[in-house]
This record gives C-alpha cells, sequence and structure tokens, in this order.
C-alpha cells in the first residue's frame, strides 16, 4: 500500500508542478504580449472609428452623464475618453469590467450607444 501512496503523491507533486509551469507561462506571456488584451481590461480604450476629432468636455459631460456615468467617473475617465476621440476617433468605456458605453465623432457630431440609453446624438 505503501508504493501506492508515495507514487500517488509524486503524481500529485508532477500535477502542481506543471500547472505551476503553465500559470508562470500564462504570466510571463500577458506581460508581454500584444497591447490589446491589456486594452481590453482597461476602463477606457480608444477605437479606430468615426474621424479623429475635438469633442469639448461640456459635450462630453452631458454625453457621460446621460449614460449613467457618474460625476467621479466623468472626472475620471472624460480625459482619457476625449484623448481617445482626437486621436482615433472612438473609444470604449468600461464599468466593473463590463463594456458601458461606446463613443464615436464623426462630422461634428458625437454618438454615444449604451445598453442604459440606447444610441444617440450630440451635436457640437
Amino acid at each position: 500500500m505503501r508504493g501506492r501512496d508515495e507514487s500517488g503523491g509524486a503524481a500529485r507533486y508532477r500535477m502542481k508542478s506543471i500547472g505551476r509551469a503553465v500559470v508562470l507561462s500564462l504570466l510571463v506571456a500577458a506581460c508581454a504580449g500584444d497591447t490589446s488584451l491589456r486594452r481590453a481590461t482597461d476602463d477606457v480604450a480608444p477605437l479606430s472609428v468615426g474621424d479623429p476629432g475635438e469633442v469639448s468636455a461640456h459635450a462630453l459631460a452631458s454625453a457621460m452623464t446621460r449614460t449613467g456615468f457618474s460625476r467621479d467617473e466623468v472626472l475620471e475617465l472624460g480625459p482619457q475618453i476625449r484623448r481617445a476621440l482626437a486621436e482615433r476617433g472612438g473609444a470604449q468605456a468600461r464599468r466593473r469590467g463590463q463594456v458601458h458605453a461606446l463613443f464615436s465623432h464623426s462630422d461634428g457630431q458625437l454618438y454615444v450607444t449604451s445598453g442604459n440609453t440606447g444610441t444617440f446624438v450630440t451635436s457640437m
């Protein structure tokens, strides 16, 4: 019986070692990997849609408030969303890990899509 216990223990030890090696490999790959994976977990991710352009802070704050962002969230995420709109034309905003709203700038208008409000357009 004792031989079985030792071989079973050795097998479990090997499996744990392999599991640790896999987890370590995944962590290293995540750190050195594609930045799009990291962006998917950021609160704001730039999107290449619409036309890159300036959106006023007031217009963006109004749109964010309309979609249900709190005042603190507007202050925290607003500058990142404005930067994404200026550089790439669009932005994805997350709340608690879930996409909360999508923003796009085109022809002087701000297009916003949210699960709370649907889609609306704000002229600037």
